[in-house]
């Protein structure tokens, strides 16, 4: 067995980058921590991926909002992407309308969270994410605000104005909370599974209001939505598909592509 002794100049030399280590170490935890408050001075809309279902979450200064929760089977997913962004409550949280895909999580998220308001579409459902989810807005005493056209919340310098519905009809889809998200410059539109006749809908109701910097596809990309006269009005600079890879339904249909593609917009996929 080799004996290695060390010199003052060795020493010296250990002890230095002992030091450039630590001091890395540091500058790294300050990144981290910079990048937290970062999401907290600014305002950021987060598309979360939740596979074949849909949820957004939107990050302030003035509070937090998430816009549906996704299937429970994601929902593991689903809360460890809001832990990771520091996220322990919301101001307001909307669940578009009572389908597995949007509201699956509702009840896990309201359970986990602090949520002050749930915002919901004139809708009862036998579904049993529909029950558990008014199980945990009762347990957590949360207030509860129909969403329907006309309604709209400020939430500091955030504004949220309901779109649709504009009518009530049997179709749970066309039911779907749209809800137009103004901060400054910048809007975005979150349009749940609205098919065309919610689209046009709301076009009769008050088409100048619909154009939109960001756009949220209906229903995932399916055919049933994002008509012309809609799309025209909406204008988006960016279009996001929420879906899942490989999807049974075949989301985002390549009609309804081709027409997003046709506005100009930037496209994104959760897929």
């Amino acid at each position: 067995m080799k004996n290695f002794k060390f010199d003052r100049k060795s020493i010296f030399l250990l002890t230095l980058a002992f030091v450039l280590i630590c001091f890395a170490i540091f500058y790294i935890v300050e990144l981290c921590t910079e990048s937290k408050i970062y999401y907290e001075d600014e305002v950021v809309a987060h598309f979360v991926d939740v596979g074949q279902g849909d949820c957004a979450v939107i990050t302030s200064p003035y509070g937090n909002v998430i816009i549906d929760a996704g299937l429970y089977d994601e929902v593991e997913r689903t809360v460890a992407y809001i832990d990771s962004i520091g996220v322990k409550d919301f101001k307001y949280a909307i669940f578009t309308h009572p389908h597995s895909d949007h509201i699956g999580g509702a009840g896990t998220i309201i359970s986990n969270y602090n949520v002050e308001t749930v915002v919901l579409p004139n809708v009862i459902s036998t579904y049993t994410p529909f029950e558990k989810m008014l199980e945990a807005i009762k347990q957590k005493e949360c207030n509860v605000i129909e969403g329907k056209a006309g309604v709209s919340l400020d939430l500091g310098e955030l504004k949220m104005e309901f779109l649709a519905p504009v009518f009530e009809c049997e179709d749970i889809n066309n039911m779907s909370v749209v809800t137009k998200v103004t901060y400054g410059e910048v809007s975005l539109l979150f349009t749940g599974d609205a098919e065309e006749i919610s689209e046009l809908a709301m076009l009769e109701n008050n088409e100048q209001i619909l154009d939109s910097t960001i756009l949220k596809v209906g229903h995932h990309g399916s055919s049933s939505s994002s008509c012309y006269d809609f799309l025209k009005a909406v204008s988006p600079e960016v279009a996001v598909y929420s879906c899942g890879i490989n999807n049974e339904y075949g989301h985002p249909h390549g009609q309804v592509v081709k027409r997003i593609n046709n506005t100009g917009a930037l496209s994104y996929r959760t897929d």
